[in-house]
């Protein structure tokens, strides 16, 4: 008795210094994510204010009121750092894009509904994508240059299978894959979206109605009406 009594104690001591170690722990957990969104803050207005080219880690360190060390925990060097608030948006336009995607609307709706999400978050953020335009390769190595890609990969896999489901229904031809006409659908919108923020200035509405009319064609040439097989007839040439 006296010694399941002993591990009753125990049990119960231990129990108690739980909460007190998630409290810790969320203490911790909030104060790194205050001082990140103090790094980036601090970095966009230095980027928009004084240039890419003349804002420095010493410079936003003193405005986020870090040690200027603390910056290179989150990002190797000033191109990272701007490459992580690019980063930052773009999830924020996939998340849009795939939260607008309604499964009882046709494949044309939903497309539109993407572009709309995605053109729509930039039309806000233009600057930045202008100065991520400028300065960052996008398929670098880097941490974020693989963050880029992971987030994009997100919201293909998503179009793929809106393709695939018009494919099933015979909406569209069966002889091209669902990826390929995914990847000619974001080819597309990628090309948009930078001559929409290079554009002066933006106008979301005409490229909105560019990337529709873009949209109809591949739809129609994709049409299952068009499809090509073994039995279809083709034009002789002499």
């Amino acid at each position: 008795m006296i010694e399941n009594s002993a591990a009753e104690d125990k049990l119960a001591r231990r129990h108690a210094q739980a909460p007190a170690e998630d409290e810790k722990v969320s203490k911790s957990a909030r104060a790194k994510a205050d001082k990140l969104r103090r790094i980036k803050d601090a970095a966009l207005g230095m980027f928009l204010t004084k240039g890419f080219d003349k804002a420095t880690t010493r410079d936003i360190a003193r405005i986020a009121d870090v040690a200027n060390g603390t910056i290179f925990l989150y990002a190797a060097n000033k191109r990272e750092l701007l490459f992580l608030l690019y980063n930052d948006e773009i999830e924020t336009a996939v998340n849009n894009s795939i939260a607008r995607i309604d499964r009882n609307a046709d494949l044309k709706a939903n497309l539109m509904a993407v572009c709309h999400a995605h053109l729509g978050h930039f039309a806000t953020k233009v600057d930045l994508a202008r100065f991520a335009l400028k300065h960052l390769d996008m398929y670098t190595a880097n941490s974020q240059g693989l963050r880029f890609q992971q987030i994009y990969r997100k919201i293909i896999a998503r179009i793929v299978e809106l393709f695939a489901e018009a494919i099933a229904v015979q909406e569209l031809r069966k002889d091209r894959t669902a990826n390929q006409m995914a990847t000619m659908f974001f080819s597309l919108l990628k090309e948009e979206l930078i001559r929409f923020v290079i554009s002066e200035p933006p106008n979301l509405g005409e490229s909105l109605a560019t990337l529709e009319s873009q949209i109809d064609v591949l739809i129609a040439g994709l049409g299952a009406a068009h499809a090509i097989t073994a039995d279809t007839p083709r034009e002789r040439h002499s």
